[in-house]
């Protein structure tokens, strides 16, 4: 039920969000994520490009998700936070993106999400997503993937 009520506000809320999350992208890009671990996996690294449009002010905890379907589209899902209206998780940015395209659910067949290491001590991004997963597939298997991403600055110190 909580699922639904989030998509019913995401699809209230999308065009001042979308609105908002283009108007940050245009004018800053702040985060500077690389992947953890070298990866060669295409949707993985639309997923880190998602996490770094992300807008998290606050939590400075930015995420991105990557849905790919059955007949090969993507979706992409940034994380996005504000003062005065709820945040938006980025499974269900891209999940709203995938609604107004006209896709179902059931053509969902991988996710990748990124996110920081330290987020998941606070709000684990990992979880939420498969929570959603669960929910709106039925259970159905679908391909699920994480990696941790890490600031630019402190892979290079390592």
């Amino acid at each position: 039920m909580k699922f639904w009520v989030g998509i019913a506000l995401g699809v209230f809320l999308s065009e001042p969000l979308l609105a908002m999350s283009c108007a940050h992208k245009s004018n800053s890009n702040s985060n500077r994520l690389v992947l953890q671990y070298e990866s060669s996996d295409l949707l993985t690294h639309q997923a880190l490009e998602a996490a770094n449009r992300s807008y998290a002010p606050f939590s400075k905890m930015p995420a991105g998700v990557a849905i790919e379907l059955k007949d090969q589209r993507i979706f992409l899902g940034s994380y996005l936070e504000y003062s005065d209206l709820p945040r938006m998780w980025p499974i269900d940015a891209a999940l709203l993106k995938l609604i107004e395209a006209g896709a179902s659910f059931d053509q969902i067949a991988k996710v990748v999400i990124i996110q920081k290491p330290g987020f998941m001590k606070t709000i684990d991004q990992i979880q939420i997503t498969k929570n959603i997963l669960k929910e709106i597939t039925h259970f159905k298997k679908v391909e699920l993937y994480s990696a941790l991403a890490v600031e630019e600055n402190q892979l290079e110190q390592k």
